[in-house]
């Protein structure tokens, strides 16, 4: 008679084709699909602008960091980081790789590129080999997520998304002398008009973003800055480097082609103070900064800001006598120290 062979115990084959089951189940997950990402992108955010002619979004939390090039190495990088997440930029001579994971398409500014895909066993995630052709050299991206929060993985994909290349032929590749002698063509843009806040630890100051200048306002007490004003969203054409404190610190004075305005800093509300009529110069708040003097016509004028009532000061004002304006002494030396109350 043959004995009959013993198994193994029935628990545990049933952890043992358990195991087997969890195993296949991780191998076998699919990518995912090109996943949507917000259209809409904050207007705090911060520009990366390579010479090369890409450039990138990213939250103005995050930082931006360029990494020394290694001896012997052929790829330049750049990486964006901040706590959800991050995503790094190369471009050079020497890419390529396997991908085990399999891939999956990311979302750019153009429209989708290939990525090489992989998920680690804490939930964070990663995208690599997100590969460009460019006219003189060749790009690579990777990102990934700090930590396996849905929001994280939406930030990361976000900021992709705002990746932009060159059109074919408009490479910013080939320099000419006009290029080269251009203002800020070798600083680049960057921050100007600052203006300190009487009260408090604010800083009003024009800075371009997306060759459109801005006016911001930075926080020295949180370290936090926002957009106060974009002039493309406002009326009346509004001159940004413009802006002048309130005595009391809450609103700014800006100047457009015919009318002034007053913004609410807290607010946001914009009111427009006077319109209409010729070139208004010599703007300036009243000490008690309840109303605001200027030049027009060379005749002095004042306006109250809870009434919009316009006081006409002087009716002289011609071609031979200038209210409010100097006309033989030499500005420059003058101003601001000297002959700013004389002006008035």
């Amino acid at each position: 008679m043959m004995k009959k062979k013993k198994g193994l115990p029935m628990k545990m084959r049933v952890v043992f084709t358990l195991s087997i089951w969890l195993f296949l189940a991780a191998a076998c997950t699919p990518v995912p699909e090109t996943l949507s990402v917000p259209a809409a992108i904050p207007d705090n955010w911060l520009t990366y602008a390579n010479a090369l002619g890409f450039s990138i979004r990213y939250p103005a939390t995050w930082s931006q960091e360029e990494l020394p090039q290694q001896a012997g190495e052929t790829i330049d990088t750049v990486t964006l980081h901040g706590p959800e997440g991050g995503v790094d930029l190369h471009w050079g001579v020497g890419f390529g790789g396997a991908c085990p994971q399999g891939y999956t398409t990311v979302k750019v500014a153009q429209g989708e590129l290939p990525a090489c895909y992989g998920q680690r066993a804490d939930g964070t995630e990663v995208w690599t080999q997100i590969g460009k052709q460019l006219e003189t050299t060749s790009f690579s991206a990777d990102a990934h997520t700090n930590n396996a929060a849905p929001a994280s993985h939406d930030l990361v994909l976000q900021v992709l998304s705002t990746l932009s290349f060159p059109p074919p032929g408009q490479s910013a590749g080939s320099l000419t002398a006009r290029m080269l002698t251009a203002p800020n063509a070798l600083a680049g843009p960057s921050p100007s008009s600052f203006n300190w806040s009487p009260v408090g630890a604010e800083l009003a100051y024009v800075e371009p973003q997306d060759d459109q200048d801005m006016l911001w306002l930075y926080d020295a007490a949180t370290g936090e800055k926002r957009v106060l004003l974009d002039p493309a969203k406002s009326p009346g054409n509004i001159d940004v480097t413009s802006a002048q404190w309130s005595p009391s610190g809450d609103r700014l004075l800006l100047a457009g082609d015919e009318a002034l305005w007053l913004l609410d800093v807290k607010t946001g509300d914009l009111k427009s103070l006077t319109e209409g009529g010729s070139a208004k110069t010599g703007v300036m708040f009243t000490p008690d900064g309840k109303r605001l003097s200027y030049v027009q016509d060379n005749d002095l004028y004042v306006v109250g800001f809870d009434n919009g009532q316009v006081q006409r000061l002087t009716t002289d004002g011609g071609e031979t006598v200038f209210n409010g304006s100097l006309d033989w002494v030499y500005s420059p030396i003058c101003y601001p120290h000297l002959c700013r109350g004389a002006a008035r």
